[in-house]
């Protein structure tokens, strides 16, 4: 029979069955490159995101409970530090603070709005991350920019 170990993970969550640890011996060079970056990034913008609209729905629907100001404080810094332990994003964290503020904390979706920024900001960097490693610099033109595929340069320098 055989089983499936899965990994959980809440730093880095990757929905991903781990596969049984290789067994090495002298002179055998194993390289391991999974392509599990996108795959981790939607189950932690998901559990991110869900996370957030809760605690959004709770500071709007429970407000008599959380108007206290100790305890709608403490809410508040719990739920930021669980948000920035999946994001790891200052700049969403940052905005995340404006719920110590009373009136406009408690109104707002102060979290969904940051959980999405952070979301969009991290699909842009994502993408560019993938587009770069083409982008060359064309010594001929000083000024611009020539989309290379890599691995046709390769083939070239390895005829040459």
């Amino acid at each position: 029979m055989r089983t499936t170990r899965w990994l959980i993970c809440l730093r880095y969550p990757t929905c991903q069955p781990v596969p049984p640890a290789p067994s090495l011996s002298l002179g055998k060079v194993i390289t391991l490159k999974p392509n599990v970056y996108p795959t981790a990034f939607k189950c932690r913008a998901l559990t991110a995101l869900s996370i957030s609209v809760v605690a959004d729905l709770l500071d709007f629907v429970a407000a008599p409970i959380f108007a206290v100001p100790v305890i709608g404080d403490m809410f508040d810094a719990l739920t930021i530090a669980l948000l920035y332990s999946i994001t790891k994003s200052k700049f969403s964290t940052a905005i995340n603070t404006i719920e110590f503020v009373p009136l406009i904390g408690d109104l707002l979706p102060v979290y969904t709005f940051s959980t999405m920024i952070w979301i969009f900001r991290e699909a842009i960097s994502m993408r560019i991350r993938k587009i770069r490693p083409r982008l060359r610099w064309n010594p001929s033109r000083s000024s611009s920019i020539r989309i290379m595929n890599l691995e046709d340069q390769d083939k070239k320098q390895l005829a040459t």
